[in-house]
């Protein structure tokens, strides 16, 4: 009996520890950051993100030379502990050449504000100090549209130190990243797509060259703009009878150069016409976001802006690559008739549905960042929805790959060695050749060569090995000629592309204006 109740007791309370010691994990993701504080002279910090709770802390990368930072680092995983009550995120520039940093701007999330199983996803304003236990209750009361913080708190002077975006998981997981190469990428475009409608916009963040220019010359964040309408699958107004009465699809129309169009079926240089979701899952960028209008078109305005859009692609209106360089070099400009580039586009359908706010708007004056603040936006330049999130492997990633990429040339070289069979342990190329050769010819030359007369099975053999050698020679040569034939290609183009730079170039002398230096300019 004693013993039997002995064991009860001992089960229960090993029961009673494993439930209380069942371990509790914040997953955060640290995006982005706007308006941070500059700290010297041109206008400029390097920012970067230090995430605390309890004992715990993880840094995001260091970008350099920016006041809106996007950072690629990956999701920080937080146990909970008896005495961590807050998740603390404190901005810092880090000061070239020196190991010390600069103060930018502190906020915190209350653990408890975070549901359990879910997730919230907030901007919050960067303040000259750690929250206090009466701001922290605040925050957590604070509206959220969406697990979104969309009020600035009542007692922070956010307007000085910025803003920073971050998103918070408890006991749960953001969804498996897609790897790409180097890369994970965070989906969230299944999450935010009922939301969308017509008339949002899309912002991309690029890694080309041109976009990387846009993003650090202007000192923005995004370098790419587009625009969402309904519409009714043109392609099949053709074919369908009874076309008034198809759905009407979400489609993102931009103004790019040498991109694939769903209409034509090949790269255009002008308006772009794709399916939303196919063009989102697609884009060769890092980052896309999505700011939607602060009052939603009617139906009257959804089709006109469908029947506007179908114009400017009917007109063959083309990328106006020569205005774009000219803003991004701060230069003003007259607009182009039958030319517009990305941002313009959209503002241009703005001014077409006649939104308040776009009468007194310049559309070919407007970059990415400043099509993106239009009052018409709903926090355009702190869009609530971030639609894909690129974050870059650190260096366990790389040393993966370079493994995998290891044992793969040893497979195909162990491969290769069978193929080859006896003729690894043989003479080199040059040396079957001359044997061959020696052997054509006949008589004693074969003799002296090594091989004995009436020796059919090493004559049997050197042919195999000649085979072989010559199967190999014409795949070497093969590569050769495609790589080569790439390169001409390659030099075309760039031949190409220095022609249009100079007709554009000249067109510039004659099309545009030196006035006022721009926004950037001014700045710096």
């Amino acid at each position: 009996m004693f013993s039997s109740g002995s064991t009860s007791i001992n089960n229960q309370l090993r029961e009673s520890k494993n439930s209380q010691t069942t371990q509790e994990y914040y997953h955060v993701l640290v995006f982005e950051a706007r308006n941070v504080r500059p700290t010297r002279i041109i206008k400029r910090a390097n920012p970067y993100c230090k995430v605390t709770c309890g004992s715990q802390t993880f840094q995001t990368p260091v970008v350099i030379a920016h006041l809106h930072p996007v950072w690629d680092g990956p999701a920080f995983t937080f146990k909970k502990t008896p005495h961590a009550h807050t998740i603390d995120f404190e901005v810092l520039s880090q000061i070239v050449g020196t190991s010390s940093s600069k103060f930018l701007g502190v906020n915190s999330i209350p653990l408890k504000s975070v549901p359990q199983n879910s997730f919230v996803d907030r901007w919050l304003p960067l303040l000259a100090e750690k929250p206090s236990k009466d701001l922290s209750a605040s925050l957590a009361g604070s509206k959220l549209i969406q697990h979104h913080l969309t009020e600035p708190l009542a007692d922070a002077e956010s307007t000085e130190y910025g803003w920073i975006h971050v998103r918070v998981y408890h006991n749960n997981r953001p969804a498996e990243a897609m790897d790409s190469h180097q890369n994970a990428t965070y989906s969230f475009i299944d999450e935010v797509l009922p939301n969308i409608k017509s008339g949002d916009a899309i912002l991309f963040s690029g890694s080309e060259w041109m976009s990387n220019s846009i993003k650090t010359i202007m000192h923005s964040p995004y370098s790419h703009a587009g625009i969402v309408v309904f519409m009714r699958d043109p392609k099949l107004k053709s074919t369908t009878s009874d076309f008034n009465s198809l759905p009407k699809i979400p489609f993102l129309i931009e103004a790019d150069w040498d991109d694939n169009d769903y209409l034509t079926s090949t790269p255009v240089y002008g308006v772009i016409v794709n399916p939303l979701h196919s063009r989102l899952f697609s884009y060769d960028g890092t980052h896309i976001w999505h700011a939607p209008l602060k009052r939603p078109l009617t139906e009257s305005q959804c089709d006109e802006l469908a029947t506007y859009i179908m114009n400017l692609k009917d007109t063959g209106v083309k990328y106006d690559l020569a205005s774009g360089l000219a803003l991004l070099g701060g230069i003003r400009h007259r607009e182009r008739k039958g030319k517009m580039f990305c941002s313009q586009l959209v503002a241009l359908c703005y001014k077409q549905l006649g939104l308040e706010g776009m009468e007194s708007i310049i559309a070919e004056n407007m970059g990415p960042r400043e099509m993106a603040k239009l009052e018409v936006l709903q926090n355009g330049d702190r869009p609530a929805q971030l639609l894909r999130w690129r974050v870059k492997r650190g260096k366990e990633r790389k040393v993966e790959q370079l493994e995998m990429r290891g044992e793969e040339l040893r497979s195909r070289r162990k491969e290769w060695k069978a193929k080859m069979g006896k003729m690894a342990t043989r003479e080199s190329p040059l040396g079957l050749r001359k044997r061959m050769k020696e052997f054509k010819r006949g008589g004693e030359k074969v003799v002296d060569a090594g091989v004995e007369e009436g020796d059919d099975e090493e004559v049997s053999c050197l042919k195999e090995e000649v085979d072989v050698w010559k199967e190999a020679l014409k795949v070497e040569k093969e590569e050769k000629e495609k790589l080569q034939e790439e390169l001409v290609e390659m030099r075309d183009r760039m031949a190409r592309m220095e022609e249009e730079m100079k007709v554009m170039r000249d067109k510039l002398e004659g099309n545009v204006s030196v006035g006022e230096p721009s926004n950037f300019l001014q700045r710096s």
